[in-house]
Order: C-alpha cells, then structure tokens, then sequence
C-alpha cells in the first residue's frame, strides 16, 4: 500500500489533497477552486475524473480555505465533512474588503449541517461500527474548550484542525491557522505522557500553520518534539516581515523546506519499502 499527499500551489490559500492506502481521496481545504487564478493549481480539475471524496476537511472558516467549495460540491459526492463547532457569522461579501464568494460561503453552510465534528483524542478515527482503516488519522487540535473558546473570542483560526495521518513508519502533519499561542499549548498536552509523545515524533513531513506566518510559528520545542524532516509552506504573498522562513530553515536547513509558490509539492510513501519522497511537480 501506499499513501501520496498533493500540497497545491493555489496562492493564498490551502489546500491538500491525499490518496490514502485503500484509494479513497481525503481533501483538506480548498482554494482557487475553479481556477480563479489561472497561473496556480486548479484543486477541481487536479482531481481529474474523481468524482468522489471520502472525507473533506474544514480546517476552519476562513475563505481563503473554501474557496472553490460550492464547485467541488457539484462536482464530488463527499461522504463525510469534517467542521468545527464554530459559530462565524456569514461575512459581508459587499465590503471592498472582503474575500472569497458568497456561493461557498453558502455552499459551506449546506454542507455543515451533516458534519462530523471531531476532537483531540490518541485513538485514530475509526469507520462506523469500530472499523480501523489501512491507516491512522489522529486528531491532535481541536478541544472542545479550545471551540469554545474560539466562539467567544471570535478567534476561529484557534479552533482550527491539526491532523496526524500515520501509515507503517510515515507520519504527515497537516495543520490549519492555529497561533503560537496553541503550539505552546499543543506542546505541553503532547510532553505530558509518553503515549502523545511518541505519536507525535518522528514526523516525515510537517505543513506548517498559517502559510509560514511568524503569528503561527510552532516554536523550537515543538520542532524539537516531533522532529520533521521536511517542511512544507503553503505560502501566498506572506510579507518578509511575518514570515517565519527563517526560523524554519535554521531548525532544518533551507533544502528541507518546501514552498507551493514554487509548485505543487508531492510526498508519497511506499509502505513496502518503509520510505518516502517528496518532490515537486
């Protein structure tokens, strides 16, 4: 079995597409989704003829990662949609200020009224009935205090997904818009027992949170903990300034970091073999 996770090159924005071990698609946001910008990655046509996709997840809403939500909804039967309890208002789409189109704002809405909504735990996701799939898929963020926390504070980034995908000796970590604040927090709960820590090390590949931004830099401790050995930065127009590149590049070295500005960055993994590749493409 294998396992390929697809970080598109779709401006600013996210969106990761993976084809697990048993050939169903997992799709983690979306953005340029019907190709608004037509010099970056089209998520809708990367699927080609898939027309299917077991699991779609919402990191958190923001439009930046849904964009393109109401076209992948006519194109793909999604089994599950994954959402946090976040109660964000519907944005005012006539602000000059605002992102994003009212369609997948509403597009969004349709689908979350049948969503799943999933939270920190050191049991993988099972199928209906107590299942195991030919993987493991580890929520790690969000609590369910953290969601409540996050509606209070109008804050909804903070309540935002991270996952953990594990098949043999591969380990992906797949993050929304969480800040530096819940790293620090992410960091205690995972030292506190040998169990989180050993889930959460020795991971192969790491898309950092909020495009590489300074304000979701996971910190040293963490990087120390879970011990990634490549990076990847969904990276739209980050000004230099907030950008924490080079806190990434000191910890693992500049060849090891992995920016979609420069392409669609593909990682497979080859469970035969015990070994992953990382290019891109």
């Amino acid at each position: 079995m294998s396992m390929t996770l697809h970080f598109l090159n779709v401006g600013n924005g996210d969106c990761t597409i993976v084809e697990l071990p048993d050939g169903n698609l997992m799709m983690v946001d979306i953005c340029n989704g019907g190709g608004t910008d037509w010099q970056k990655t089209d998520p809708i046509r990367h699927l080609g003829n898939r027309t299917d996709l077991l699991r779609y997840v919402q990191t958190h809403p923001d439009m930046d990662h849904m964009e393109g939500l109401a076209a992948l909804a006519r194109k793909c039967t999604i089994t599950n949609f994954w959402d946090t309890a976040n109660t964000k208002p519907r944005p005012d789409f006539r602000s000059p200020y605002s992102k994003g189109k009212p369609e997948d704002w509403d597009a969004y809405q349709k689908l979350r009224s049948g969503a799943k909504f999933h939270y920190r735990g050191l049991s993988p996701v099972t199928l209906q009935g107590g299942g195991k799939f030919p993987y493991e898929l580890f929520v790690l963020h969000p609590t369910e205090q953290a969601v409540k926390d996050a509606n209070q504070a109008g804050e909804w980034n903070n309540a935002a997904y991270v996952l953990l995908l594990k098949e043999g000796g591969f380990k992906a970590l797949i993050t929304g818009d969480i800040d530096d604040g819940v790293w620090e927090e992410l960091h205690t709960w995972a030292s506190r027992t040998e169990t989180a820590r050993a889930l959460v090390s020795g991971v192969c590949v790491f898309k950092v949170s909020h495009h590489g931004r300074r304000s979701g830099y996971c910190g040293a401790n963490w990087l120390n903990l879970t011990k990634p050995k490549e990076i990847v930065i969904s990276k739209g127009s980050v000004p230099g300034e907030q950008s924490a590149y080079g806190n990434y590049a000191y910890h693992l070295g500049a060849e090891h970091l992995w920016l979609t500005t420069q392409g669609n960055v593909v990682c497979s993994y080859d469970s035969g073999k015990n070994q992953y590749s990382i290019k891109r493409n």
